[in-house]
């Protein structure tokens, strides 16, 4: 049995339901519930009743449960009798992509150098299919990363989402009139790189439509792309906090193109099963699912 499936059922039991444990580890509701199924599958009995407002454990669920909650808590009784409750040290390695690393990052960065001055930080920023490779490889522990991520070892968490918008610099002939889908994907397009979670997006709302876009350019940087649009190099579809600013001073503006309503999530990735570090639980405290980065609205 491992030791992440036993932590999981401890949180269900004593939360009452699996979406309350996986609030309580940082999880989503359906990484919780593989972890519980592989326990069960283990254990070679059902270990939870699953009601209509929440769980509640079987004979050996509970006998399990308790036992399990017993060494849970012994392990982090001998994790501060050896000095693990003293300031924490170390390095923490993290990776972002480029959105996240801009627009949400600094503030939680700050955050934490403030809490955990010994830490050294070290921050990788690339496109999500990277971030992945490196938690494949172990060169950094955690990432937040655009979702959904098809690898069934990387369990995620979303923490916030972001309207992506159809954007051309100001003055653009389309601009301030009800765009069709076939209006705009005539246009040159730079666009993110082909492996991009976010251009596969676009590219098959478009697709659904019988489109294709005109890609003018391919660039990874979303900094990059904005300043091509600026100097009227072609239309971008990008998250709404990239170009707000732009938006606002009238530099760029927002094309309405009908039926163009998607979002870009992105979330915390780890290693499905995989042991934090102290440092790494310290980082994931500061951020809250559901709720996003706690930054300033738009």
């Amino acid at each position: 049995m491992r030791l992440s499936d036993l932590e999981a059922l401890v949180a269900a039991v004593r939360e009452g339901s699996v979406t309350a444990a996986g609030r309580k580890l940082f999880l989503t509701q359906p990484a919780v519930s593989a972890r519980l199924r592989r326990l069960e599958a283990d254990a070679g009995e059902p270990l939870l009743r699953r009601m209509a407002h929440g769980v509640r454990p079987t004979a050996a669920g509970e006998r399990l449960a308790e036992r399990a909650g017993r060494l849970l808590d012994e392990l982090q009784e001998m994790e501060r009798s050896t000095g693990g409750a003293g300031p924490l040290t170390g390095q923490l390695a993290l990776g972002a992509t480029d959105l996240v690393a801009i627009h949400y990052l600094p503030p939680i960065l700050r955050r934490f150098r403030v809490k955990h001055p010994a830490i050294d930080l070290v921050l990788r920023v690339e496109g999500t299919e990277p971030l992945v490779a490196l938690l494949a490889t172990g060169e950094i522990e955690l990432a937040l990363g655009t979702l959904p991520v098809a690898e069934s070892w990387i369990e995620s968490v979303t923490f916030f989402s972001d309207p992506l918008v159809v954007v051309a610099p100001a003055g653009h002939r389309l601009a301030g009139k009800r765009l069709q889908p076939r209006a705009v994907a005539a246009e040159p397009w730079i666009s993110h790189k082909a492996d991009s979670v976010t251009r596969r997006q676009v590219e098959s709302f478009f697709g659904s439509h019988g489109l294709r876009l005109r890609v003018a350019m391919e660039i990874s940087n979303p900094e990059v792309i904005v300043r091509l649009v600026e100097a009227r190099l072609g239309l971008a579809a990008l998250p709404l906090r990239a170009v707000r600013r732009e938006v606002r001073e009238g530099r760029l503006v927002v094309l309405p193109v009908q039926g163009f309503r998607l979002e870009r999530s992105s979330g915390l990735l780890v290693r499905s099963g995989g042991t934090s570090g102290r440092a790494a639980a310290a980082f994931r405290s500061l951020l809250r699912p559901g709720k996003g980065l706690a930054l300033p609205a738009l």
